[in-house]
């Protein structure tokens, strides 16, 4: 059985080993393939997620579109999605601010961590400097 990213190198970069992957692997990532491809494809992906629909054939159907497209001839940058985790792990790297801190700030306040990165987000200046008064408090 191969994983999802090994079938999506083949969808993308070799037609010859395509025909080699079973309709039960295709219809096993079925979900995953056609989510990935609502990246850059969604209003096709929207079509195809109806709920008795043939998911091999789905996922045939990408292949055939992604050959007709036929500009690429590797696996896309679009593919490779961050996590939730990661993306806020990154985001809180640039802060400079601790995730301690925020929290803290979060559970002081009654407000969940979500509305914090909003406001740094469409009031970045105003709520890192409140972030970073709050943090010299909390260092006394």
């Amino acid at each position: 059985m191969r994983d999802l990213f090994e079938i999506l190198n083949i969808l993308f970069e070799n037609p010859i080993e395509w025909e080699k992957i079973t309709n039960g692997e295709k219809t096993k990532n079925f979900f995953l393939i056609n989510r990935r491809m609502a990246i850059m494809y969604p209003q096709e992906a929207n079509v195809l997620q109806l709920l008795k629909i043939n998911q091999g054939a789905v996922v045939e159907f990408w292949q055939r579109f992604i050959r007709v497209k036929k500009k690429y001839t590797k696996l896309p940058g679009w593919m490779y999605t961050k996590g939730v985790k990661k993306s806020l792990d990154i985001k809180e790297k640039k802060l400079l601010i601790s995730k301690n801190v925020i929290d803290e700030y979060s559970r002081i306040n009654q407000i969940d961590r979500k509305s914090i990165y909003e406001a740094l987000e469409f009031f970045p200046t105003e709520m890192l400097a409140e972030l970073k008064s709050y943090e010299k408090l909390l260092k006394q």
